[in-house]
This record gives structure tokens, sequence and C-alpha cells, in this order.
């Protein structure tokens, strides 16, 4: 499935994708899924908390995953992130692990090339890797040193959803972060469609941004741009078109308020999603819950994910 961020932006999906009022299957899925995870979300800090990092750490992962590392320096200070080929083929393992930092791969199902990749190169610096993942006898749980398993591993119709906030919440654990309230349901202020926007964020809200576009992508099938705050209005906000979607952070709300006043004054439309909570986790499970929720209620989904028609998938 596609993971980049396009620059180009498509009004309308596909009409061959179309079902008119939403596909029942597809629209339920991502609720559920999201009820399910919820539920979950205590069990997983619990699980996760015995295994507490002290020190530095790294988190790595892709598309998803990688946007739940971002998280990493909002949830502890001595925390970072890194991109997995970043670790596996340069000297950025060697140097991390000499350093005595932690490597945190996140893969639900265990076998995302790169990151086993990432956890061997880690291993043979004589790093130390700890695996969260869905699967304990998968390549990345049998590669690393310790396994953090994630208590709920099924997809939402294959666009990964809920499970996102079980990843989030086990990595705020391991770094040490506080345990999380469970986030709130039904907060409303839906677009009228999540697709043709920019999605935009700062600090902690970064990754919830990175995590739309890739959900539009696997869903719709569209290009799809996502951005800090601040560098979106540094050029890309000359090419993104006229819709933006802002997550807000706890911090740098003054900022914020001041692009999005500018964006407005200039004719954008500006989507706001207000932040909730007390620290970073907290928000970042509520925009992420958010997200899912609108989701859910969107009346143009398609059948089926559309990553799942595409000719190059098995590839």
């Amino acid at each position: 499935r596609a993971t980049g961020a396009g620059r180009g932006l498509r009004r309308t999906p596909p009409a061959a994708h179309m079902v008119g009022t939403g596909s029942p299957r597809l629209s339920n899925a991502p609720r559920s899924d999201l009820d399910r995870s919820l539920q979950l979300l205590e069990d997983q800090y619990e699980l996760a908390q015995h295994q507490r990092l002290e020190g530095c750490a790294v988190v790595t992962g892709s598309g998803d995953s990688y946007a739940a590392a971002m998280l990493a320096p909002y949830l502890s200070p001595a925390a970072l992130y890194a991109d997995p080929m970043d670790l596996a083929y340069t000297g950025l393992a060697r140097a991390l692990a000499e350093r005595g930092c932690t490597m945190v791969a996140v893969s639900v199902g265990g076998r995302t090339r790169a990151v086993v990749e990432a956890a061997r190169a880690y291993r043979q610096a004589g790093g130390r890797v700890v695996a969260v993942t869905a699967d304990p006898e998968s390549p990345l749980a049998v590669t690393a040193t310790e396994l953090v398993t994630l208590l709920h591993a099924g997809l939402a119709e294959g666009v990964g959803a809920g499970r996102q906030l079980l990843v989030i919440t086990a990595l705020a654990a391991l770094l040490g972060a506080p345990k999380p309230r469970r986030p709130p349901r039904g907060r409303g202020g839906c677009p009228s469609r999540l697709y043709g926007m920019a999605y935009t964020g700062c600090c902690e809200t970064l990754s919830t941004a990175l995590f739309t576009a890739l959900k539009v992508y696997e869903v719709y099938g569209l290009p799809a741009t996502w951005w800090s705050i601040e560098q979106l209005v540094h050029a890309p906000v000359y090419g993104v078109g006229d819709r933006v979607l802002v997550y807000e952070a706890l911090e740098g709300r003054e900022r914020v308020k001041e692009v999005v006043e500018a964006l407005r004054e200039v004719g954008f439309e500006v989507t706001t999603v207000p932040a909730w909570g007390s620290n970073p986790v907290e928000n970042a499970l509520a925009s992420h819950t958010w997200l899912l929720e609108c989701l859910a209620e969107s009346r143009d989904l398609p059948d089926e994910p559309s990553y799942r028609s595409h000719p190059g998938l098995e590839r």
C-alpha cells in the first residue's frame, strides 16, 4: 500500500469505487474496530508498562507504525524516532547502540522488511531491541531481545484503524508517559469529506496528520498531503488546494491560531480539531479517535479500501 505523501489533490474519488450511500461493510468496520480498541487501552498500558525503558530510546516503524513512532519525543524527552532504512542501512544503528539507546521496533504483523532489517542491524551493533507487535512468532519478534504484544491485531477492512490507538498506548507505557484517560467519543465537527485537503498539525498531532493521509490513500486511493503547520506556510500552502485540516496541539496554540486566522482571511476553508487532554498522549489518542469516527460516518466510502484493487498490490 502507498505510504508516501502525494502533492496533487483530486476533488472526488474515482467513480468506479463509489457506492452512493456508502458500503455498510466498510462503514461499520472502523466503528467496531475503534470500539474494541478503546476497550483494551487500559490493559495495553498495564501490559507494556512492566517493560518501561530508562534512558535513551529510538522508535521506528513503517506506514502507520512510523506515524506512531513520531510521537516518541513527546512521550519521553530521552526518546527520538527514525526511519527504519536509516537504522538498517547507515551507521545510525551502531551510533545509537553505542550510546546505550534501546531500539523500539513497531510492526503489527512483525514482517515489515525494513523494520526487521533495522532490528537485525541494531542487534548486530550490540544494541537492545524491544519489538512491539501482535505476532510473537514473527520475524521481528524472533529478532528482538524483548517483546511487547499488541492486544488487538485485527484490521478494519484492511485500513488499520483502531489498532493504532493500542500502538500509541503501548509506546506511552514503554517510554514512561502518564497513563492516558480514554479519549472522548462523539466530538463532531467532521468535514463534509475527508479527502481533497491538506492535513497538518504540530508537535504530537503531526503524527495524526500523517496517519490521516495514510487512511485517505488506503480507503479512497487519492493523493494526500501532510505537513507540519509551520512548514506548510513556507511554500506548500501555494499548491495544496483551498481546504486544510488542522489538528491542534497542546502547545503552540497561539501560533497555530495565528496561522489558521491568516489562512481563513485569504480564502482557505479550514477545519480545526481542538486539542483534548492534559498531556500529548491523551491528545494524540483523542485526535486519532476523532478521525476514525469521522471515517466511520463518511457517506461516500467505497465498497472496499481502494488499495485492494491496485494492480501492483501483490507485487
